[in-house]
């Protein structure tokens, strides 16, 4: 089977939230960066939060398809969530990726697309930058916050 499924073709031809050039404005946004140096990826993640739930996210960035495409779906799917159901759901996203337990679409989303990424231990790496990114978003906001 090949690693480049539908949906991560789909999502890195046209990634939600994705700003580009363009920049941000008009809300309060908290700017997190997140990098795989071995694979020269980086992912700056802008969020707007109001008492811990993501209200917007908008990302930038350099990195594979694979990270292009992850970041699109991550984004998207965190987005209404609050910090907990957030935290909650990236346990699963490092459980499925780590071939720890399989989850099905409604737990997980359109990342179990990227099913054939967990056999390719780099790929994976490029696939949970984003899941990552949004912890250590969370983790800045509620130390910035003292909670």
């Amino acid at each position: 089977m090949d690693i480049y499924s539908d949906i991560i073709v789909k999502h890195s031809k046209n990634p939600k939230n994705y700003l580009g050039n363009r920049g941000i404005s008009g809300k309060q946004w908290q700017t997190t960066v997140g990098r795989f140096p071995a694979c020269s990826e980086n992912l700056i993640l802008h969020s707007h939060v109001e008492d811990e739930k993501f209200i917007d996210l908008k990302w930038t960035g350099t990195g594979s398809i694979i990270m292009v495409a992850s970041a699109s779906i991550c984004t998207d799917h965190v987005c209404g969530m609050t910090f907990e159901e957030t935290l909650a759901w990236a346990d699963k996203v490092f459980e499925y990726f780590s071939k720890i337990k399989d989850y099905k679409k409604d737990e997980l989303g359109e990342l179990v697309g990227l099913e054939q990424v967990k056999n390719y231990p780099r790929r994976v790496r490029s696939a949970i930058l984003p899941v990552h990114t949004i912890k250590l978003t969370i983790a800045k906001i509620r130390a910035q916050y003292g909670r």
